[in-house]
């Protein structure tokens, strides 16, 4: 259990990022509520709003991070909207994991939103990390349909024993329900990276659609 107050967390997430040399804190003010860290403000990349969530998530203590940042691009970074869907439609046509076709790329005012189908949830998720440190982008709307190929049974034992392979996680202390295609995580742990952890060993189950996370962080 987390003994700092408030204030002293929000002094350690305050130190974390300035430590992070991935993005520029100084135009981003951290506040902190019953161990729920808020962060404003703006950074110069989207890339960087990321970072600077992920920075937060890692303090001891932290329950969960709400990201108001928004990003005001430099005017050397400014890109038109075409530039950029070429540019995002490179990265995932380059990318070896992803699909070469079946992903639609659509960019309005410099937010980019991710179409089409894939069968694994890595595959969701790294077309939109492909995507994100491209010059010029405000934004993601990732609305990639993970549909499997492959139907596998046991997949609550699975995810089970993938929670108990990971050392950072107290699997004990998390309850998997599956219904259908969709993993329902329950319980507590002690960390926000550890709650996110789960939810990644319940995507990468085979057949998994849907993942429901409702553990708690107990600081």
């Amino acid at each position: 259990m987390s003994t700092d107050t408030d204030n002293e967390l929000q002094q350690k997430v305050i130190d974390e990022m300035h430590w992070d040399p991935s993005f520029d804190e100084e135009h981003i003010v951290v506040g902190v509520k019953d161990h729920i860290v808020t962060l404003n403000g703006y950074v110069a990349k989207f890339a960087e709003k990321k970072n600077a969530e992920l920075a937060a998530g890692r303090v001891g203590g932290v329950r969960a991070v709400v990201d108001n940042l928004d990003v005001q691009l430099p005017g050397s970074w400014e890109r038109s909207d075409l530039e950029i869907a070429e540019a995002a439609l490179h990265a995932i046509a380059t990318h070896g994991s992803l699909p070469k076709k079946g992903i639609k790329v659509t960019v309005t005012d410099g937010w980019i939103t991710l179409d089409g189908e894939v069968e694994w949830r890595f595959q969701h998720d790294w077309a939109e990390n492909s995507v994100r440190p491209l010059f010029g982008v405000k934004g993601i709307t990732n609305k990639i349909v993970v549909k499997p190929k492959l139907q596998i049974t046991d997949v609550q034992a699975k995810i089970k024993e993938a929670l108990v392979r990971n050392a950072q996680i107290e699997a004990d202390n998390v309850s998997v329900t599956v219904s259908g295609t969709r993993a329902v995580l329950g319980g507590h742990v002690k960390s926000w990276p550890e709650k996110n952890q789960a939810e990644d060993a319940a995507w990468a189950a085979p057949g998994v659609t849907a993942v429901v996370n409702n553990i708690v962080v107990v600081s």
